[in-house]
């Protein structure tokens, strides 16, 4: 009995054995950061002697230690025993600890399967968020003009509800989807606040070069305290929204959600009234020039801003803007055209400034794209505004739109001309003059000279008429055609049309 009793006790509590140590295998930990070091480098980890290294099957229940690269390595038992081995104290080594970090970063991640997810799918969540935005847009812009509100109705409590609306929708999305746009990137905002103060100097010092205005707004104290609840409202809305837009699409496609988010927002601050006021083809170069360029130009780094650091970036960037404009009792007068290359290129500029805020592990591959992709904006800010500098004459030449039958068949309507400035005398019968007329430009062909006590006198027809036009003095011209591009103005005949018929719309 004594003897059963002594086998009974010797197999519930076996005896303990020494821990076997080889060079080099002298803890578990040691053994760990081996094998994890071999998997993350993509290569196999010399085994220990008596272990196994094979895939894992599935459904398979792994007893040993599972490698990153998909591999069991099951262990012998005389290297350690959990039950009774106890590895000795060791103190880990920087390279070891740089291996398990390393291999900790790059581990699987799990996901959960669609089914399984809490939240709906990003594919239409943010429908309500864009839906909300064109609906203010056309409410603000169509509706209200149809009906006689107060003015302080309109201004300070539907269109305030109408934007401010738009930070609980873009909050509600964001938790049903899982997708939050209300953290703070410090760095980017700091950024933007720069950026929104390098702007306002450089007009700053338009206006000190081109002389200031006395500002249109009321200076009352509770007018500016009603203004100032607009602007930051319809601000903070209207960034919120851009920034949960501009995260969540760019998941499928970030340049076209960039571009598409960037057009979007820069739509809200063009009036459409304001295109049923555009008055010819000056007119609307002045418009592109004074509100279309700067638009795109700002909304550009602000969605930029809001895709790094959230709407807080683009809010502060904006909102030194808007502050400026809405505080300031005197604003920078400058001509139209100052003001279209200064609100164009600076925000362009200021996407260079930003690329330090980039990730810095990034592959240097991807920051040669990124640096490429903002002097690209650059160069097209700048192409912007040389063209618009191009279709006012500043640069010696301008181009006239042909619209109508008069000159067939040497011109047609959708041809465009190119115009260079050039003395009278230069003129010789049967070349094509651009004049002015009225309030309009015309371009027929000289087909007579006279010299008056006032200068030259031409006489002028289109080709395809029978009479004359009335004499044209030396001071109605306006440049002589050099270059004919045909068929490249129908482009800006459909956009005329349809601003027509958005102006008979809103009428």
């Amino acid at each position: 009995m004594a003897s059963e009793a002594s086998a009974m006790t010797m197999k519930k509590h076996p005896p303990r054995r020494k821990p076997r140590q080889s060079e080099g295998q002298g803890s578990f930990l040691g053994l760990v950061a081996h094998i994890c070091a071999a998997s993350t480098a993509g290569k196999s980890a010399p085994l220990l002697k008596g272990s196994e290294r094979r895939p894992i099957r599935a459904g398979e229940r792994v007893v040993g230690i599972p490698s990153l690269d998909g591999m069991a390595v099951t262990l012998p038992s005389d290297v350690f025993d959990p039950l009774y081995d106890t590895p000795p104290p060791r103190a880990a080594s920087p390279e070891l600890l740089a291996m398990l970090r390393r291999a900790w970063e790059r581990r699987p991640v799990l996901t959960l399967p669609a089914e399984a997810q809490p939240h709906l799918p990003v594919g239409w969540v943010w429908l309500p968020v864009l839906g909300w935005v064109v609906f203010a847009y056309l409410v603000i812009n169509v509706g209200l003009p149809r009906v006689p509100w107060p003015a302080w109705l309109e201004f300070y409590v539907i269109q305030t509800f109408l934007w401010g609306a738009l930070v609980p929708i873009t909050w509600q999305a964001g938790r049903r989807s899982g997708v939050s746009v209300f953290a703070l990137g410090r760095s980017v905002i700091l950024t933007g606040l720069m950026m929104g103060a390098v702007q306002v100097a450089f007009f700053v010092l338009a206006g000190l070069m081109f002389g200031f205005g006395r500002s249109p707004y009321s200076r009352r104290l509770w007018m500016v305290i009603g203004n100032l609840v607009y602007a930051l409202t319809a601000l903070g809305g209207m960034e919120f929204g851009r920034a949960y837009l501009v995260t969540v699409l760019s998941r499928r496609n970030p340049t076209l959600a960039f571009i598409l988010v960037m057009v979007i927002f820069s739509l809200t601050g063009i009036s459409i009234l304001r295109l049923g006021s555009i008055n010819g083809t000056l007119g609307a170069i002045q418009f592109a020039g004074e509100t279309v360029l700067p638009q795109l130009s700002e909304n550009m780094l602000a969605t930029y801003l809001a895709l790094l650091g959230g709407p807080f970036a683009s809010i502060a960037y904006l909102g030194v803007l808007e502050l400026f404009e809405w505080l300031s009792p005197i604003l920078p007068n400058p001509n139209w055209i100052i003001t279209a290359m200064l609100g164009t290129l600076v925000p362009a500029i200021g996407l260079l400034v930003i690329q330090g805020l980039e990730e810095e592990e990034a592959s240097s591959r991807r920051e040669k794209d990124s640096d490429s992709g903002s002097i690209g904006w650059v160069i097209v800010g700048l192409f912007a505004v040389a063209m618009v500098w191009f279709n006012t004459g500043l640069l010696g030449v301008q181009p006239t739109l042909m619209s109508g039958p008069s000159m067939n068949p040497t011109l047609w309507a959708g041809d465009v001309v190119i115009t260079r400035n050039v003395p009278a005398e230069k003129i010789e019968v049967g070349d094509i003059i651009r004049f002015i007329e009225g309030d309009k430009y015309v371009v027929h062909r000289v087909i007579a000279i006279e010299k008056g006590p006032d200068g030259y006198i031409f006489t002028t027809r289109g080709d395809n008429n029978n009479d004359n036009d009335p004499p044209v003095l030396e001071g109605q011209l306006r440049g002589k055609v050099i270059l004919i591009i045909p068929k490249i103005g129908y482009v800006s005949i459909w956009a005329r049309d349809l601003i027509d018929f958005l102006k008979g719309l809103i009428s």
